[in-house]
């Protein structure tokens, strides 16, 4: 519905999709920085899986470091005393995130700690934290995610998980015991080949030793990622996944048992509880899924007898999400041939670099638009869209919150690949577009004057597979009409505007100074001084292009637009 008045305007181009290509690249050419301070609407938290640790994911956020600046690791110990028969989340869980965390846009979990704060992002350490329970990981992620948000300002996170980090971060986002608040805080889940009902392998009697190289298979977290326990006559769901009792008997594997069976870690055993595909599943958020169709790490067989015609193996959140829960649930889903055989494409998942950011697409609705603020530089990316999402070209919505009436400016900037690409923005009270420019240049400029409200800021486009994504970076600001334009400030402008580089700022009729900054359409300082009274202020140094001047008029800081010709 919401896009039937653009539909009219605009001619929609149909993207036929065939196998999908695989871009393993290295490069980080076509991510790029075009100012200090970039943001991202939310921070990234990225969760390894299976005795994993933050080197699983180092490709991709050194990739987008490029474009977001550095990560940065939170580790954590999953068990603390060294003992592997119990399992008691106050005695295991030690966090080493440190006091004061460096706000960024990136951030990634690292379960591979001792007790004494020993952390690798190469090899696994001693004391199977890397394999511990999954009910203590997705509480690691809920100070994690606490910590972050304390530090960023933000409201929420997109998480991002591989394999069993996956289900750890459905864990945190369907277990309320995990939040600190009452809310979940997720934009976006992201799971890249998770065993969404557990992974079923056979009994451990004719496991295939190669697939577990490095894996203790009586762990916790083997125990919780079982879809079925298999005994030498009959099986029973897996209690993790589909709710059960914690009992050995009840849950062992042939003729082996557990090193624990405390899966809600709370040093109790003997209780039934809740399994994780049994509790309710949050929708006002999105979700996305990465997958291949290949590994057998999860087969379809093991998916079948609780979702009939799941052909993933649950893999495909989509699939399950649709097939699990009632309601409507925003998700898209990528699935190919990952190079690597039985397990090792599995294993590849997080350096797919390109498709992992297709995936990670901005909000394309209204009602999960990501929120941002006034003066804060923002990038994102046109991407190409999923056979399974609900439109042909890629729509990123950012809803901005404004308690003022004044001139509403959003300034743009766009890549080469993003160039033809669409900007509106839109009333969310009265469910119009107000203003909006088609088939953008490298540098574009809105302006329209807002009452208090919110309004979305929405960019359109459509970049083919080939040419893998497009960048854009974006400031919105708002100038308070009666500073500017009231009877008491006549001279709170720039004159002339265009201008070749020498132009008159005024801020009070008569003032015989005032302090002024320039700023690019990136957020970045190009040029501060003083404006003395009428007499024309030389910016003839600055390139031609489209520029933000700061300074107070009436005791009120503003932002003006200015644009320089050559």
């Amino acid at each position: 519905m919401k896009r039937l008045l653009l539909l009219v305007l605009i001619l929609a181009c149909v993207n036929v999709w065939g196998q999908r290509p695989l871009h393993p690249l290295g490069s980080g050419d076509i991510l790029s920085n075009r100012g200090g301070g970039v943001e991202l609407p939310y921070p990234m938290l990225f969760v390894h899986g299976l005795n994993g640790n933050a080197g699983s994911w180092s490709e991709m956020s050194e990739w987008l470091s490029t474009a977001v600046g550095d990560a940065v690791d939170l580790e954590f110990c999953l068990n603390g005393d060294g003992y592997l028969s119990s399992s008691d989340l106050d005695d295991d869980l030690v966090s080493f995130m440190p006091a004061n965390l460096q706000p960024t846009n990136l951030y990634v979990l690292n379960f591979n700690c001792t007790s004494g704060g020993v952390c690798s992002s190469l090899s696994s350490v001693n004391g199977y934290s890397n394999q511990s329970g999954i009910y203590k990981q997705g509480e690691a992620i809920g100070m994690a995610i606490s910590k972050v948000l304390q530090s960023t300002g933000k409201s929420k996170v997109i998480l991002v998980g591989h394999s069993m980090g996956g289900v750890a971060c459905r864990e945190y986002l369907q277990n309320e015991e995990h939040w600190g608040t009452t809310t979940h805080r997720v934009a976006k889940l992201l799971t890249s080949g998770s065993p969404h009902v557990g992974f079923d392998l056979g009994s451990k009697i004719f496991k295939d030793g190669g697939l577990f190289q490095g894996i203790d298979t009586d762990s916790e977290a083997v125990r919780d990622l079982k879809n079925r326990h298999t005994g030498f006559l009959e099986w029973v769901p897996g209690v993790f996944f589909w709710g059960g009792q914690e009992d050995q008997d009840y849950m062992y594997d042939d003729i082996f048992y557990w090193h624990n069976v405390d899966c809600n870690s709370n040093g109790i055993v003997g209780e039934t509880v809740v399994g994780l595909n049994e509790r309710n599943m949050p929708n006002d958020l999105e979700f996305s899924s990465l997958w291949d169709t290949y590994d057998l790490v999860v087969t379809p067989d093991a998916a079948s007898y609780n979702y009939t015609g799941e052909s993933s193996g649950g893999e495909n959140l989509c699939s399950v999400l649709s097939n699990g829960w009632n309601g409507e649930f925003h998700c898209e889903s990528w699935g190919w041939n990952v190079p690597g055989g039985i397990t090792l494409g599995h294993n590849e998942l997080p350096e797919q670099l390109i498709e992992t950011l297709w995936a990670l697409d901005e909000a394309d609705d209204y009602d999960n638009s990501y929120d941002v603020e006034q003066g804060l530089v923002y990038t994102g990316f046109i991407t190409p869209q999923a056979d399974n999402g609900p439109y042909m070209d890629d729509w990123d919505d950012y809803i901005l919150t404004t308690s003022e009436s004044g001139t509403l400016t959003v300034t743009a900037s766009f890549s080469d690949e993003a160039l033809g690409s669409d900007m509106y923005i839109y009333n969310v009270s009265n469910g119009q577009y107000i203003e909006s420019v088609s088939q953008v240049a490298a540098d574009e400029f809105l302006e329209v004057n807002v009452g208090p409200g919110q309004y979305i800021i929405e960019f359109s486009g459509n970049v083919s597979e080939e040419d893998l994504l497009g960048q854009y970076w974006f400031m919105c600001e708002v100038s308070d009409l009666s500073a500017v334009h009231g009877p008491e400030c006549p001279s709170a402008s720039i004159f002339p505007n265009p201008s070749t580089g020498f132009v008159s700022i005024g801020s009070r009729h008569g003032a015989a100074s005032q302090p002024i900054q320039v700023y690019d359409v990136l957020g970045a300082l190009v040029w501060k001084g003083l404006a003395q009274g009428s007499e024309p202020v030389d910016l003839c140094l600055l390139e031609p292009g489209r520029y933000m001047v700061r300074m107070e008029a009436c005791g009120t800081k503003r932002t003006l637009p200015l644009l320089i010709m050559d």
